[in-house]
């Protein structure tokens, strides 16, 4: 469908005027874009479509040609569809359940053609739509309304509502900056906001109101910035960005200074010992905010390279630092290195003899030599700046540099966390948000009611809560009225525990908290449970376990294993439990297999990654040999289409990974990860 054959079909539909075959025949016209348009609709979202990483590009081709130039196109099309609705609930030929079906595929199309042209300017005919379908619906029995289908139509009129009333696209962020600017009241115009919402204009070139537009690592200019760092207020009233946006602004500019910040005040306090004789470097260990970094003198990059795993590579030698000059010993300078950690602010990497230059009896490392040392390590973000700075660096005289390295920090534990809130700040689509940010009428120190988890809504539902008692069956009914002591008598669980669980399953969001060993791990589990006694009943979908460390991770799901299901998935590579073995991901995945269509792309993203591997390897060593200016621009833009075309083949593959993991997850019943492994899964887990 996302051919130029295909595409001219979908400009045939996309074009059909209703007025003018209304005009005709009002009826007939309906039936004709009913049997024409809606299942080309219901086509494009299918769950099956819409969860496919393989379909990804095509999807999106297909959205953004049905949006067209500025969205006008999409106005022509959805304008349409929404009459033709109105004309079915009016009609009353349709049975309520195929109305809810072409509500449901509107509104996600609408979604999604939003969401595939972030940086059109919307026109306020997408807000006349959903209001239009939001009236539609309400004409609708009350029980209709009510039924699991009917509460998702909700769910989507508020999230599509939000992201239009939040800001959509890069324009409707500049426009409310504008407006934010002119409404500051005087107390308020104290505060120094972010980015050009600051009266005295950026802090610097990493300074920006939207968290989108904020590279994760420190630049170079907030490095050397004077001026503090915008942080949130704790008042939502008081946030910059209004609504799940606001909230998504606050938590990611908290982690990132919480773990970013530490990198860039360590690494500023190196510099300017490197400019200010008075507070030169005496040693080469120190700590700032509670952090540990080392510093390594006399620093030479001596060599680039690309590699297909770990893209730009630098090869670097520094001075022994003092404890490791003083040990003669191979093998005690060996062991010194294993002790302190390898972890660099630039990302290590396994070095290959291709990337060792320095011609001698053993391969420099570590601790090969007694008076100098050299680590392979890799840009972090690649971009023309970086890549001719280093290449500009690792020739001829060298100025004065240092290392910094940063034992107690892996850039893995925060970086994926901090770019999928970046990613869901860009329409602000965040689960709960009705109670994790809600409006600011709501803003008030009062209980707020949280109604049940949508399938436990569904008439004549119950919790079989038999499945952690002894021998009585015991049903809950979220709402009604249950014998706790029951509960209590024939379980394990004490009185707080058993209204712990009770309370938890009676709403859709419950937070569970006590001191260590109070038994909220127990509850968890016995929680999961009752869920898988109830999964058929409610059509449940996998349930996530999340958890901070890996160890207590896996603690919790040899436990699940042990007592409730094998139907478990453990997500990560840092699992060291051989109970889970048999459970990891990569182990469940290869006993299903790829389907022939699946297998044929992974080998071709494959095979295209190689491809463009070798082309930004070689256009690289081009590159380093160019010495003319002209010669090296055209040189240098060379390689960045060569690494463009790298970064493009590397999504593809991933996606193809994507859909290879997601055959595995679906079928699970109980699905575990750490936060971080979250943060990396977050688009296949949704």
């Amino acid at each position: 469908m996302s051919t130029e054959h295909g595409l001219t079909r979908v400009q045939q539909l996309v074009n059909l005027d209703y007025n003018k075959l209304s005009a005709v025949n009002a009826v007939d016209a309906v039936k004709f874009f009913s049997k024409t348009s809606f299942p080309f609709v219901r086509s494009i979202t299918h769950q099956a479509v819409l969860t496919s990483f393989l379909l990804k590009v095509p999807r999106n081709n297909i959205y953004s040609f049905v949006c067209g130039v500025e969205g006008l196109q999409a106005v022509i099309f959805f304008g349409n569809l929404v009459h033709i609705l109105s004309k079915l609930v009016s009609f009353g030929t349709q049975s309520y359940e195929a109305v809810i079906l072409s509500m449901a595929s509107i509104l996600t199309a609408l979604r999604e053609t939003m969401d595939c042209n972030q940086t059109a300017d919307m026109p306020g005919d997408f807000r006349a739509f959903t209001n239009v379908i939001a009236a539609e619906f309400n004409k609708l029995p009350v029980q209709v309304q009510r039924t699991p289908s009917g509460q998702v139509i909700n769910r989507q009129l508020i999230s599509i509502r939000r992201r239009l009333d939040f800001g959509f696209g890069t324009r409707r962020v500049a426009e409310h900056e504008s407006v934010f600017k002119e409404s500051l009241t005087t107390f308020e115009k104290g505060i120094d906001w972010p980015g050009t919402l600051s009266a005295n204009g950026p802090r610097h070139d990493n300074d920006h109101a939207s968290i989108s537009c904020i590279s994760i690592m420190p630049t170079d200019g907030e490095i050397r910035s004077g001026r503090r760092e915008y942080l949130p207020l704790t008042n939502q009233q008081k946030f910059h960005r209004k609504g799940p946006i606001g909230v998504l602004d606050r938590n990611f500019r908290l982690l990132r200074e919480d773990t970013v910040g530490l990198l860039r005040d360590c690494v500023s306090d190196v510099l300017k010992s490197l400019t200010q004789p008075r507070n030169a470097i005496a040693s080469n260990e120190g700590s700032r905010r509670s952090i540990r970094y080392l510093v390594y003198q006399s620093v030479v990059l001596l060599d680039v390279k690309f590699e297909m795993n770990s893209g730009v590579q630098v090869f670097t030698l520094f001075d022994q630092p003092n404890p490791a000059r003083e040990l003669k010993r191979l093998g005690d300078r060996q062991k010194w290195w294993l002790e302190t950690g390898k972890t660099l602010f630039l990302t290590v990497c396994q070095s290959s003899e291709a990337l060792n230059p320095v011609k001698s009896k053993h391969p420099m490392d570590l601790s090969n030599d007694q008076f100098r040392c050299a680590v392979t390590l890799q840009l972090v973000n690649v971009n023309e700046r970086a890549i001719m700075d280093i290449l500009d660096r690792s020739r001829g005289t060298q100025p004065t540099q240092v290392l910094v390295e940063f034992p107690d920090v892996v850039l893995l534990s925060f970086r994926p966390t901090l770019e999928a809130l970046q990613a869901m700040s860009v329409h602000g689509d965040i689960p709960f948000a009705d109670l994790i940010a809600p409006s600011t009428d709501l803003l008030v120190d009062t209980d707020v009611e949280v109604s049940p988890p949508t399938y436990a809504r569904q008439p004549g539902f119950k919790f079989d809560v038999s499945s952690i008692t002894a021998t009585k069956p015991l049903k809950l009914r979220p709402g009604k009225a249950f014998d706790i002591k029951s509960l209590m008598n024939d379980s394990t669980l004490d009185e707080t525990q058993s209204k712990a669980i009770i309370n938890a399953l009676s709403r859709s969001f419950a937070l569970i908290q006590g001191p260590p060993g109070t038994g909220k791990s127990y509850v968890a589990a016995q929680l999961i449970k009752i869920l898988l006694a109830s999964r058929e009943d409610a059509e449940m979908r996998p349930i996530i376990c999340v958890s901070h460390t890996n160890h207590a991770l896996d603690q919790f799901l040899e436990q699940i294993v042990s007592e409730s299901t094998e139907n478990v998935v453990r997500v990560g590579s840092r699992c060291k439990s051989k109970i889970l073995e048999p459970f990891k991901l990569e182990t469940v995945a290869a006993k299903l297999g790829h389907t022939k269509a699946g297998q044929k792309a992974y080998h071709e993203a494959r095979q295209l990654r190689k491809e463009t591997s070798s082309q930004a390897a070689s256009a690289l060593e081009n590159l380093k040999k160019s010495r003319s200016e002209p010669a090296r621009d055209a040189l240098l833009a060379e390689f960045s289409t060569a690494i463009k075309d790298y970064m493009r083949s590397t999504g593809d593959l991933r996606r193809s990974k994507n859909e290879y993991d997601l055959g595995s997850l679906e079928g699970a019943h109980v699905i575990g990860l750490t936060t971080s492994g979250l943060a990396k899964k977050v688009d296949v887990l949704k």
